[in-house]
Order: C-alpha cells, then structure tokens, then sequence
C-alpha cells in the first residue's frame, strides 16, 4: 500500500505542474466563472488526495480496505466537482 501511496503522490505533484500551465486557457474558456473557482478545479483534487494519503495509516486501522477504496474514490469525485456545483447553487 505504501508503493502506491508514492506513486499517487508523485502523480498529484507532477499533474498539479502540468495543468498550471494551461490555467491561463482555462480562465478563457470559463469566463462565467471567477479566477479562484478555476483555480479550485486544480487545487482541491490534490488536497483531497494528500489528506487521504496522509491519513492513509489511521483509516487502515478502522475501515476495510474495500470502504477506504471507496471513500477515496468518492472524495476525490466531490472534490473536483465541488466548484461546478458551487456555481449552480
């Protein structure tokens, strides 16, 4: 588990660079929505990924590994949809 967590960390590094440098396309294409809420499209992602990670260690004593797979999963889902819905509401 410790492997993948590496792996995953080292992703959400390397991805968070790689979509930096498209934010000032982005800010173009959603012109309805403000800076920071684009910005939110790239950032809560990985810090829903680095808590987890991070956390990884103490949910492993309480949950099963099926339950932890897919709280991670759907965290990591209302994370990133979290601005879109903010602007419906």
């Amino acid at each position: 588990m410790e492997k993948a967590s590496i792996l995953a960390l080292s992703l959400v590094l390397t991805t968070a660079f790689s979509i930096s440098s498209s934010l000032p396309a982005m800010f173009q294409y959603y012109k309805n929505y403000s800076s920071s809420q684009v910005e939110l499209l790239v950032s809560l992602p990985s810090i829903g990924i680095m808590s987890l990670l991070m956390f990884n260690s103490v949910l492993e004593r309480f949950v099963s590994e099926q339950i932890h797979d897919y709280t991670r999963a759907n965290s990591v889902f209302y994370l990133w949809s979290y601005p879109i819905f903010q602007s419906i509401l």
